[in-house]
C-alpha cells in the first residue's frame, strides 16, 4: 500500500501536485469470469474517515469457461451445418422437386465423345 499524507499532496498550496502509478502484475485466477477492483485510491481525513474513493475494475476471465463456450458453439454449428444438408438432401429427393435427369446416348450423336445430361423440371400443371 502506497501512503501519500496532505502535506506531500498540498504544500505549497499554490502549486498543483500529481501522482502517477505504473501498476504492473498478473490478474488473479478465478473460478468463473468476473469482475475485481484492481486499483483502489482513497483519500482520507485526519481521523482516518474516507472522504472520496476512486477504484477501477476490470472483468477477469476464467480461461476454462471460453474454451467450454467455443466448443458448444462448435457444436452447435456443426449440428445445424448436419440438419440444414439433411433439409437440402430431402428437398432434393422429393418427388415434386427432383429434377428428371435424361442422358443422351453418346451413340446416336457419333460426333460428340462425352455424354451430355439435361435436366428438366416437373411442369407445374
Amino acid at each position: 500500500m502506497l501512503s501519500l499524507s496532505g502535506f506531500e499532496l498540498a504544500y505549497p498550496s499554490k502549486v498543483d501536485e500529481s501522482v502517477r502509478v505504473t501498476l504492473e502484475g498478473n490478474t488473479p485466477t478465478v473460478a468463473q469470469t468476473t469482475n475485481k477492483t484492481i486499483i483502489k485510491v482513497q483519500e482520507v481525513d485526519s481521523h482516518s474517515n474516507i472522504v472520496s474513493t476512486v477504484d477501477r475494475t476490470t472483468m477477469v476471465i476464467n480461461t476454462g469457461e471460453k474454451d467450454a463456450a467455443i466448443s458448444a458453439k462448435r457444436a452447435d454449428l456443426q449440428t445445424f451445418a448436419a440438419i440444414s444438408m439433411k433439409k437440402l438432401l430431402s428437398e432434393l429427393t422429393h418427388p415434386l422437386l427432383r429434377p428428371s435427369i435424361m442422358m443422351q446416348n453418346p451413340k446416336s450423336m457419333p460426333q460428340q465423345r462425352s455424354q451430355q445430361l439435361s435436366l428438366q423440371l416437373p411442369s407445374s400443371t
